[in-house]
């Protein structure tokens, strides 16, 4: 089983990003914000993190810092999902990927593979 910690505020963004990933062995943990999103980390240890940086009390970029910063959390890769504009300073926080909004199916599919290629069978999805 491979989980997945998907934080994002708006519910159909959450809806389209699982289906695009749909997989029988991808669990999901959701959070709409960056509280939820710590409560969930101090319960499980996710083997991939998608983000968006923008939530509903402003920018997320504490809960990347404490996520890369944290011994326990730090090799969890987190790839951003965001219509910001803010790739550079992702990046020198930490973020492993940025992917700006509106994403493109195959390219989330594609850093989602390179980044869990050692947690499960490859990903073989067809190009849409």
């Amino acid at each position: 089983m491979v989980n997945i910690l998907l934080v994002e505020n708006d519910e159909s963004h959450r809806c389209l990003i699982k289906a695009n990933l749909r997989r029988p062995d991808f669990k999901f943990w959701e959070a709409g914000n960056d509280l939820e999103s710590l409560k969930i980390l101090g319960e499980h240890k996710p083997d991939l993190v998608l983000m968006d940086i923008i939530l509903p009390r402003g920018y997320n970029w504490h809960l990347l810092q404490e996520l890369k910063n944290k011994p326990d959390t730090r090799d969890i890769p987190v790839i951003i999902l965001t219509v910001a504009d803010e790739e550079a300073r992702a990046m020198a926080m930490g973020a492993d990927s940025y992917i700006r909004k509106p994403f493109n199916s195959y390219t989330l599919r594609q850093e989602v593979e390179r980044f869990l290629s050692g947690a499960g069978p490859a990903i073989n999805y067809p190009l849409i």
